[in-house]
């Protein structure tokens, strides 16, 4: 009778166990696919995560084009914007070339400069040479604040994640510090 109760106990714990990873698996799926928002590759798979590339060159074909910041360390940049009455049609940006150039507006400078063409390979988004350029205009101090903390991320050499249109940096705890959305 002892050897049944404990083959029963065994089952017991088994089927637990196979019960608490099947649902660790559920809620890591469903973490992936909330973290894709829905969007599809081309082919209607869900869009491959980018964390690194094998060279520069993949690095900035991957990277180019036009992309707007729509968070910003937690904080919703459209919402931060609309309330201070400023121009939503405008948020801080960012140009990515073929040939690595990055440019923008920061929500009241414009800035240019390279990409470290070092480090983005293994999958670090940072300016070259410790920094852009930047022109040096005034604005209301909600918009500075905005444009120093959006520059401060650019300029940290922070990780990126690509998921099909969004561009995160993430910092050395794994967590997003700024999205940015392709704009074209």
């Amino acid at each position: 009778m002892q050897a049944r109760n404990t083959s029963l106990t065994r089952l017991r714990v088994n089927h637990t166990a196979t019960t608490v990873l099947l649902v660790a698996v559920v809620i890591a799926s469903a973490s992936v696919l909330t973290a894709c928002q829905g969007r599809t590759a081309p082919n209607g798979e869900p869009p491959q995560v980018l964390t690194s590339f094998p060279s520069r060159s993949d690095a900035y074909a991957a990277l180019q084009g036009d992309w707007r910041l729509v968070e910003l360390r937690g904080q919703s940049v459209l919402e931060t914007l609309e309330a201070g009455g400023f121009d939503v049609d405008r948020p801080p940006s960012l140009n990515i070339t073929p040939q690595g150039g990055m440019g923008g507006f920061g929500g009241v400078n414009r800035l240019a400069g390279t990409i470290d063409a070092e480090r983005i390979p293994g999958g670090k988004l940072v300016f070259a040479g410790g920094g852009a350029a930047m022109t040096m205009m005034a604005g209301p101090q909600e918009l500075m604040d905005l444009e120093h903390a959006f520059v401060s991320e650019l300029s940290a050499g922070r990780s990126i994640r690509l998921v099909g249109n969004l561009l995160s940096l993430v910092d050395e705890s794994d967590s997003v510090t700024a999205v940015l959305e392709r704009s074209r």
